[in-house]
């Protein structure tokens, strides 16, 4: 059993409602902090005060907090509202830094994003609004915690899957669900991914440990193994017991179609490769992904 006390942000969420399960399961002590008085499992306690003196009380005795809580990535004309990614992804971190280093919280685990990466000083392109805000609410997060003495722990996981998934992942799997053939590119990228068991066991894993973060405290997590499309399909196939239905394209027919219908950023999730490695998360936490139904059901690597 574990004694520690931990706040969750984002208790309610496709990671976070299941987190709290596991979390209650290891023997944490485990707080949501939500903004109304949700569905918790029995065992959580609640927290509903958003004010500045209510996060300085929810994290009040507690030994870590992890903030889930964001605005997750949209297309579209939501992606091009700034302010709504600056308010529930920076500003709120901040929040949440300064209330910890307050309440002398023992560690800060930030749920960011791989997307994150793109928004570096170095690397081309024009990021999003959410990998921007991701990226800035990092360093916010690094800043406010510095000279604290709470030890902080960035996770960037990939895509994050499972059958109730939203996203792109979900439409696979209800086009599954119906038995409609799903076009595939002749030749796509393989993505690194992670299940959501494989990241929620990898965050109680640091809640629970005594070692420090390195570095620039930044861990990239993933299953270990990165999925073509045609991988994704065959497995969320077998995972439902049904028969893969994969109708086969021509890149050039493919790519018009998606870009259309989608956007380039769709097109680019499917055609570019995307390698995301475990070396420092199994350096510093010893932890290895051991939940990865996707991985399971797919060809070699």
């Amino acid at each position: 059993m574990n004694a520690k006390r931990l706040v969750v942000t984002g208790a309610t969420g496709f990671v976070g409602k299941n987190l709290l399960d596991v979390l209650l399961a290891r023997g944490f002590h485990v707080r949501a902090l939500v903004r109304n008085n949700a569905s918790i499992p029995q065992g959580a306690e609640i927290a509903t005060d958003w004010s500045d003196s209510g996060l300085r009380q929810a994290m009040n005795a507690a030994d870590a907090i992890i903030h889930l809580a964001s605005r997750n990535h949209r297309s579209g004309a939501e992606m091009s509202d700034d302010s709504a990614y600056r308010e529930d992804i920076l500003n709120l971190s901040e929040r949440l830094a300064e209330a910890a280093a307050a309440s002398n919280v023992g560690k800060f685990i930030y749920l960011s994003s791989i997307k994150a990466r793109s928004a570096n000083d170095d690397a081309g392109g024009r990021p999003t609004p959410y990998a921007r805000y991701k990226r800035e609410a990092e360093l916010a997060i690094t800043a406010r915690l510095e000279g604290s003495g709470c030890d902080l722990v960035i996770l960037r996981p990939p895509l994050v899957y499972d059958l109730d998934a939203k996203g792109n992942f979900g439409t696979l799997v209800k086009l599954s669900r119906k038995g409609i053939p799903v076009p595939i590119r002749a030749s796509s990228g393989k993505r690194a991914m992670i299940s959501r068991d494989n990241l929620i066991d990898v965050i109680a894993t640091v809640a629970a440990a005594n070692e420090k973060s390195s570095g620039d405290h930044i861990y990239e997590v993933c299953d270990g193994k990165a999925y073509t499309l045609e991988d994704q399909i065959r497995a969320i196939a077998s995972r439902l017991g049904r028969p893969a239905r994969i109708l086969r394209l021509p890149d050039s027919i493919f790519d018009a179609a998606i870009s259309r219908l989608a956007g380039p950023d769709a097109l680019s999730a499917i055609v570019d490769h995307l390698e995301v490695s475990n070396i420092d998360i199994e350096r510093d936490f010893r932890w290895k992904p051991s939940h990865s139904w996707l991985a399971s059901k797919s060809g070699p690597t």
